[in-house]
């Protein structure tokens, strides 16, 4: 179907520009609401997905010692909302809501199953809070799209800090808290190097009930299990879902189970894989840790050495260094991509719940 730009043009509302002022995009569900269809955008659109977007143009604060009158407008247009920025970010298509909590007022998980919703929300596989730290630059909180919070994830942790760095709250080498321990990350232009920490707990070749063939588990903050196969992506995504929730939930990797990792390798340098995350129920584009562990779990079985290219399910790699250890590896660094897709501001009374 053609594009419609006067139809598009109908769905936006513009304010008067004030000299010297930048507009924002800003979610606002009491604007005019308009097809996604008709929308001009690059990318593509999640499969099936028929909701609408709702925008409308703010304009951004003057710097200090700007024009009074100006903030006196932008104070006007926010009115009485509660008005949250937020940067929309992803990480080898990993991708995540991104907001600045130093004031430290924190999100029900509720509010963040409802803007991590595709077709309600703003959408994403995770949510990340950058709050104060004792002990380093700043403490990531992480939650998956169902509210949960979570001790680690690598492709979130990659794109707080290139935040943290864009915001001024750290410097290009940095080290950050986390509730698995402190991260040390060093940034270079989209590309973000991580020392992310020990993979303890390996155990391999186990054999869980109700799963055919050898099953290998491994934790680098969150918990992982690992399939070896011919081809990790044989299955259709639906099939591979209904084989992955057999192992997630499976009692033999404990009461919180596990998320699930399918790997072919393509020599001992590089490997493909696929990754079913726990909290978000579905297969997502990258899993960090799950290179992670993956790289860990082949360099025990002899198949791979400790530097390995992680190739994802949305055609990124993720590069891998370990250093196997007992019961696991003794150090894990991550090197990926953390980019910046958009950034918007919602009103927090939207998503809160009572």
């Amino acid at each position: 179907m053609a594009l419609r730009p006067r139809r598009f043009q109908r769905g936006v509302r513009r304010e008067p520009r004030p000299a010297g002022r930048i507009p924002l995009l800003r979610v606002r569900r009491r604007e005019s609401r308009l097809p996604v269809r008709a929308i001009p955008r690059r990318g593509r659109l999640d499969e099936g997905s028929r909701g609408t977007l709702c925008v409308s143009f703010r304009y951004a604060a003057p710097e200090a010692g700007g024009d009074p009158d100006a903030r006196s407008r932008d104070a006007e247009m926010r009115g009485s909302r509660m008005d949250v920025p937020f940067a929309k970010m992803h990480g080898a298509g990993n991708d995540f809501i991104v907001i600045d909590d130093r004031a430290g007022r924190g999100l029900s998980a509720e509010s963040v199953a409802a803007l991590c919703d595709r077709r309600r929300g703003v959408g994403a596989d995770g949510l990340i809070l950058v709050q104060p730290s004792a002990e380093a630059e700043f403490r990531m909180r992480y939650y998956n799209s169902d509210g949960g919070e979570a001790d680690m994830c690598g492709n979130g942790a990659r794109c707080a800090a290139r935040f943290a760095r864009d915001a001024g709250i750290a410097g290009a080498a940095m080290s950050f808290e986390t509730r698995a321990g402190i991260v040390r990350a060093e940034i270079d232009g989209a590309l973000v190097r991580m020392r992310i920490g020990p993979v303890t707990g390996l155990r391999l070749r186990l054999s869980l009930e109700g799963v055919s063939g050898e099953v290998h588990f491994g934790v680098c903050g969150v918990p992982h299990a690992v399939v070896v196969d011919r081809d990790a992506f044989a299955l259709a995504r639906p099939e591979f879902a209904a084989f992955a929730r057999r192992i997630r939930g499976n009692p033999g990797l404990g009461p919180a189970g596990a998320n699930v990792d399918v790997v072919s390798v393509a020599g001992r340098d590089r490997c493909a894989y696929r990754t079913y995350e726990r909290g978000v129920e579905d297969e997502t584009l990258a899993c960090g840790t799950g290179a992670v562990v993956v790289a860990t779990v082949l360099a025990h079985l002899g198949l791979a050495d400790g530097s390995l290219a992680c190739e994802t399910s949305g055609g990124d790699t993720l590069l891998v260094d370990v250093v196997p250890g007992p019961g696991g590896a003794e150090d894990a660094r991550l090197a990926g991509p953390a980019v910046v897709s958009f950034r918007g501001s919602f009103s927090l009374e939207d998503y809160e719940r009572s």
